[in-house]
């Protein structure tokens, strides 16, 4: 819908500048210029505040929508945040970075950490995150090899809420 108020305000300070420029007394020039201001000013102001209306309510409408598809429940978000509280930024970063790259060896979590890779800093993080039953710890064998290849993943079960609770978190120490 268009703003009416906005396009009267914004002809009239086109009117008045026009009219300004033609008129023959310095005094009424000034008033009316000063007049052309005031009505873009409004003109401008009117267009800002619909804008900034509408964002809102556009915002409004998809948290609804994220609230109605979130596919987990209330208490399991409860519990994630209650566990979320327990962590320090270094366990909180781990999971982040584990949310946005799924399964990851150990190798490379320690290319992508801040930490000091093998220190107590690195494997505190990791291991305070396993504490609270955010992360697990995947040993799978290599074919063709006499090894094992260890990683880290997000549990699925709380997958979902962390992704939530976590969308705008920015990480610091991972990656």
């Amino acid at each position: 819908m268009p703003n009416v108020g906005a396009q009267i305000s914004g002809a009239f300070s086109v009117l008045l500048t026009i009219a300004a420029i033609f008129l023959p007394h310095p005094p009424l020039k000034v008033l009316f210029l000063c007049l052309a201001a005031f009505a873009w000013v409004i003109a401008s102001y009117l267009v800002w505040r619909d804008s900034l209306r509408s964002a809102n309510e556009t915002i409004e409408q998809l948290d609804a929508e994220i609230r109605r598809l979130k596919d987990f429940d209330e208490s399991q978000e409860q519990l994630a945040e209650e566990k979320l509280k327990a962590l320090n930024d270094d366990s909180i970063d781990a999971v982040c970075f584990l949310l946005h790259h799924g399964e990851t060896e150990i190798q490379e979590l320690e290319k992508h950490c801040s930490l000091q890779p093998g220190t107590r800093l690195f494997n505190d993080a990791l291991q305070q995150a396993r504490g609270v039953g955010f992360i697990i710890q995947v040993q799978a064998p290599v074919p063709g090899r006499a090894s094992v290849k260890y990683s880290w993943k997000v549990k699925p079960e709380f997958e979902s809420a962390l992704r939530y609770l976590l969308a705008k978190r920015e990480t610091k120490w991972f990656r």
